[in-house]
């Protein structure tokens, strides 16, 4: 099976988004983040509380504060997450990788064609592929992989291609 699609700026930063939200290792410092400030509020809230004995408004004000920032930093994170991927990609090192692409889906492997060249890669080297209702993604080792849009190949070229590499992915672990 061959897919031939053409790489953008929007498809890697798709990509890099997915990779952060699959990322077990960047969703725990989100989550660390996210509830830092609240934890504080709570130990403020009871010093103050100590400190100052029983009140209302220093609690529940802070208590409004760590509501809102719980709720609202995710986002915040994840904007600022993309913002620092839109700068890196707007360097002329990522520019290169940027246009057609053709990808061979083989029994043995994976074969790329691209505007850096070509490769080869193992099953084993394909780390793993998912599917949404935009991209299929098929992720390589670490940050690495390809984002392919499924307007361009088709909803069930799609399917058909992410079920193929799941099957060749499991073979190779086997």
């Amino acid at each position: 099976m061959t897919l031939n699609f053409t790489l953008t700026e929007n498809d890697a930063l798709a990509f890099t988004e997915r990779f952060l939200r699959d990322s077990k290792s960047h969703q725990a410092m989100r989550n660390r983040v996210r509830w830092l400030l609240p934890c504080m509020f709570i130990l403020m809230a009871c010093y103050y509380t100590w400190r100052d004995g029983p009140s209302l408004f220093i609690p529940c004000f802070l208590a409004v504060v760590g509501v809102v920032w719980w709720s609202l930093y995710p986002r915040r994170f994840d904007a600022r997450i993309r913002s620092q991927a839109k700068k890196q990609m707007a360097e002329s090192s990522y520019s290169k990788g940027f246009g057609p692409y053709e990808l061979e889906l083989l029994d043995d492997h994976l074969r790329s064609t691209s505007p850096l060249g070509s490769g080869t890669y193992a099953w084993t080297g394909v780390d793993r592929v998912a599917l949404d209702a935009d991209y299929l993604y098929i992720f390589l080792s670490g940050p690495l992989g390809y984002p392919i849009r499924i307007a361009e190949i088709g909803q069930d070229a799609a399917q058909h291609a992410h079920d193929f590499v799941a099957e060749r992915i499991k073979l190779s672990r086997q």
